[in-house]
Parts: structure tokens; sequence; C-alpha cells
């Protein structure tokens, strides 16, 4: 039997630098720093919106968000755990807010894009599997929030198994108010927070 290193199982190094993410990040969690504040983290420091924008195929482009204390946690086993974290105060007058089950199925019946080239998915696929028309969505929404995340649906929509938290996409620029740097990971491996 060969007893290579397991991928599974994660060097001293992956483990001493996940220690070192959990560590500070604990200590403002516990405080209740990050409840209900929505954030984004990037690796370098923001300049501008375009630089931010992420997505395309089955999530939207924009400028990507989190919402709350549960969202930071799951970037703790991610190693692109960003080095600056900012808050971002949103324009609600035209996002689309979902919050709950009967919302989604809704989103979903009123903008799946059944025009999708379904023959390229698995035979034992179902409309389920068909992604959102995220065009159609941009022409009527300047953005969309999901809070709180709808685990129960996590499976069951393909479009929706990409997002990983509570939280949105901002589609324009015009909706975002502010964008604050509110946290930044020094030299030492620690968050140093601003208020």
């Amino acid at each position: 039997m060969n007893y290579e290193k397991i991928p599974s199982i994660k060097s001293k190094k992956e483990i001493e630098e996940f220690k070192k993410r959990r560590n500070a990040i604990t200590k403002p969690l516990r405080e209740g720093y990050f409840i209900g504040k929505r954030f984004f983290m990037l690796d370098c420091e923001y300049d501008n919106f375009e630089r931010t924008i992420f997505g395309g195929g089955f999530v939207p482009e924009g400028l990507w968000y989190n919402i709350g204390e549960k969202a930071l946690l799951s970037y703790l086993d991610d190693k692109k755990m960003g080095k600056y974290v900012y808050e971002v105060k949103i324009n609600f007058n035209n996002i689309l807010k979902i919050s709950d089950y009967e919302g989604m199925i809704n989103f979903f019946d009123e903008y799946k894009n059944s025009s999708f080239p379904f023959d390229i998915l698995p035979p034992q696929a179902d409309e389920k599997a068909y992604p959102i028309n995220w065009q159609k969505v941009e022409e009527k929404y300047d953005g969309i929030e999901i809070n709180p995340y709808q685990w129960i649906l996590k499976y069951s929509y393909l479009w929706y198994y990409w997002w990983r938290e509570a939280g949105g996409c901002v589609f324009f620029e015009d909706e975002i108010k502010k964008i604050k740097l509110i946290a930044k990971f020094n030299k030492n491996s620690e968050y140093k927070f601003y208020d």
C-alpha cells in the first residue's frame, strides 16, 4: 500500500494557517461585530466597482456580498479568504429581496431560462437544472439579495447551488451608497478592525 500524502489530510502548515485565520476572526465574532453587516472580502484594496465584478453563467455578474457572522465563518476553511474586509451600504429601492422558500420558488418560476440547451445536462436532470435568465432579472432589478440563506433549496436548484451564504449581488455601481474598510489582515496574521 502506498502511504504518500493523502489529499484529505491537511499539512501542518495548512493547519497552522487555518488556526491563525480562525483566531483572527473569533474575537470580533464573539463581540457581535458582523451581525447584520453586509460585507465582501478582497485580496487587494478596493479601488473601483469594475474590479470587484464576479459572476456569469449560473450566477449574476456584479459586486457580491455576504451578510452576517455565519458568512464570515464559512471563509475560515477557504484559502482565498481576503486580506481586506469591506462593509457595503446598498440603496434598496430596486433590489429584489427574497426572504423565504415561497419567494425562491416564485423567483425561479418567473426567471428560469427555459430556452437553455437542455441536451447538455445529464439525462436525469429536470427543469430545476435550468439556470436563471439574469439578463431578464437585470432589466427589472438593480440587484438581488437572499436572506436568510435557504438551505432547504441548496441542492434543489442548480443555480442556487453556487450561493454559499446569505447575501446578494449588486448589478450596478449606482446602487452602492458606501463602501468602507472595516478590517485588514496584517503581517502578524491578525485582523485589525476599524470603526
